[in-house]
C-alpha cells in the first residue's frame, strides 16, 4: 500500500516530484483525477503562483492515497493533495493565499462550516418535529417564526464558505490555462456546497408551506 509523502510546495516545481506523486495517487478513484500527461500543467501552475507569492514555497504539502479530493488544512498550515488536477491544486492555493495568514478569516470559516454541518444535520428532524407543533393552533406562530430564523441564520452562516470556495473557484480559473476545463472541474464541487447551503433552508419552509395547506 502506498504510503502519503511529503513535501514543500517547492518540490512539486521538479517533475521527479511530481512523478512520486502520481504513483501514489493514480489508482485513487475520482472522476476528477488525472493521467501523467497533467504533469506538465501541474509544474506550470506552481512555477506561475510561486513566482507571484515567492513565500508559497515552503507551505507543506502531504500526498495521500485513497484521497479522492484535495484541500487546505490551515490549523497546520498544510495542503493535502489526493489528485493529480492541476485546477483543483489551483483551487487549493487560492485558499492557501486566502487564508493562510488570517487567523480571524479562518476562525470565521471554521464557524461557518460547523454550522452548516450542525444544521444540516438536524434540520430533517427539527423540520418534521415542527411540522407535527404547527398543527397545534396555539404555537404555530412560534414554530413560524422559528423555521425562519434558522432559514436566515443558515443562510447567514453559510455565506463565507460559499463567498470562499466561489473566490478560490474564480482565482483557479483565472489562472488555468484551460478555462473551460477548469471550470467543468470545479464547478461540480461548488454546485454541491451551494446544494447543502440551500437543502435546510429549503427543508424549512416546505415544512411552513405543507401545514399551511393543511
Amino acid at each position: 500500500m502506498s504510503q502519503p509523502l511529503k513535501f514543500t510546495l517547492g518540490n512539486l516545481t521538479e517533475e521527479d516530484t511530481l512523478k512520486k506523486i502520481y504513483v501514489v495517487v493514480s489508482k485513487t478513484k475520482s472522476p476528477y483525477n488525472r493521467d501523467l500527461n497533467e504533469l506538465p500543467a501541474i509544474k506550470r501552475i506552481v512555477e506561475k503562483y510561486i513566482l507571484n507569492h515567492p513565500e508559497l514555497a515552503e507551505i507543506p504539502v502531504r500526498v495521500l492515497p485513497n484521497f479522492p479530493n484535495a484541500s487546505f488544512n490551515f490549523r497546520k498550515n498544510e495542503l493535502l493533495l489526493g489528485l493529480f488536477n492541476s485546477s483543483v491544486l489551483s483551487h487549493e492555493l487560492e485558499h492557501v493565499l486566502s487564508v493562510a495568514d488570517s487567523p480571524l478569516y479562518q476562525g470565521l470559516l471554521e464557524k461557518s462550516r460547523m454550522l452548516s454541518n450542525l444544521s444540516g444535520r438536524f434540520t430533517l428532524p427539527v423540520s418534521i418535529g415542527g411540522a407535527v407543533k404547527l398543527h397545534m393552533p396555539e404555537s404555530s406562530d412560534l414554530v413560524n417564526k422559528a423555521f425562519d430564523a434558522l432559514s436566515i441564520a443558515h443562510g447567514v452562516g453559510s455565506l463565507p464558505t460559499l463567498y470562499e470556495e466561489g473566490k478560490a473557484n474564480l482565482g483557479a480559473v483565472w489562472e488555468s490555462e484551460d478555462k473551460i476545463d477548469a471550470i467543468k472541474n470545479l464547478l461540480p464541487a461548488y454546485a454541491s456546497y451551494v446544494k447543502n447551503s440551500a437543502t435546510p433552508i429549503g427543508l424549512y419552509q416546505l415544512a411552513k408551506y405543507i401545514n399551511k395547506k393543511d
